[in-house]
């Protein structure tokens, strides 16, 4: 039995609406994928950037913070060396102030002579020989030869010395920058003992000077020994 025009239309129609329908679903189905799929990759972008930011931050932090430490050591470096100057300028002081009081020495006669005689001693006994040239500042000599006698006489009273020979060079003086004291060469020249103020002034400042900070400025944390 054949369809009649209306059937065939009403068919149609039906499968038009049913195509209609089918491709509505597919289509929603392909916004709600295509929907998910950009929220995923939403997401994704958000979080990179993020992970972006918080990298770009955390590295700037550790940039301001790197920058922070070396500024504040800088500080304390440049604080440390203030102080050590400070501190050294007070040492210096007191050595110029003693090198100051030094200056006129031989115009304590007795004490001076006394003192010549020792140093004149402690030489000769460190070149263990019995010759020795004494130099001197052109102004002591006077008070130098009367040392010699003295220390000839104390030496002499020593095994070593039975027989001693101090002369002085009176070809060449010791400048008056020495502060006084004496200088001993032995052995034709190879042995030179400086015994001048300033050279023993300058030993006591090497060997004592951690005891002088010590006095000064009181214990330093980061120093075990004095020595």
């Amino acid at each position: 039995m054949s369809l009649s025009d209306e059937q065939v239309q009403a068919e149609m129609r039906k499968m038009i609406s049913f195509i209609k329908q089918e491709a509505l679903e597919k289509a929603k189905e392909i916004h709600t994928l295509s929907e998910e799929d950009f929220q995923v990759e939403k997401a994704k972008i958000v979080r990179e950037e993020c992970e972006t930011i918080d990298r770009n931050y955390e590295g700037k932090l550790k940039r301001v913070s790197m920058a922070q430490k070396i500024a504040k050591s800088n500080v304390m470096n440049r604080s440390r060396l203030d102080l050590l100057n400070s501190r050294q300028e007070v040492i210096d002081g007191i050595f110029s102030k003693v090198e100051k009081k030094l200056e006129g020495i031989e115009q304590k006669k007795d004490a001076y002579v006394k003192f010549l005689c020792d140093l004149i001693v402690q030489s000769m006994e460190m070149l263990s020989e019995p010759v020795g040239i004494i130099y001197a500042r052109q102004r002591d000599l006077d008070l130098v030869s009367l040392a010699i006698s003295k220390a000839i006489e104390s030496l002499k009273e020593q095994e070593t010395f039975k027989s001693v020979e101090i002369d002085i060079d009176h070809d060449e003086y010791l400048d008056d920058s020495c502060l006084g004291g004496i200088k001993v060469v032995g052995l034709g020249g190879k042995i030179k003992i400086d015994n001048t103020m300033k050279a023993r002034l300058e030993l006591i400042k090497k060997e004592a000077l951690p005891q002088i900070r010590h006095m000064l400025f009181g214990a330093n944390p980061n120093r075990k020994h004095l020595n």
